[in-house]
């Protein structure tokens, strides 16, 4: 599915998607949280999951628009 520029900037500054983004940093301060607690605990599986946890909200977070009609016309 394409959207437009202005269709991405309306989403994210939609008041459900700012509520979704801050809920999300939240989330994420406490899986940082439980990250160390893991690791002090030596539970490397729990540490693991954390740990991928956070890279996926950041993942999600960093979200950002890209134009599809620009090709990688500097490669």
């Amino acid at each position: 599915m394409e959207i437009t520029k202005e269709e991405y900037q309306q989403w994210k500054s939609n008041n459900v998607t700012q509520f979704i983004f801050k809920e999300l940093k939240e989330r994420k301060e406490d899986y940082i949280v439980a990250l160390r607690t893991f690791v002090r605990a030596g539970d490397m599986n729990l540490a693991s999951r954390a740990e991928g946890m956070i890279e996926s909200i950041d993942d999600f977070l960093d979200t950002s628009f890209e134009d599809p009609t620009e090709d990688d016309e500097d490669a």
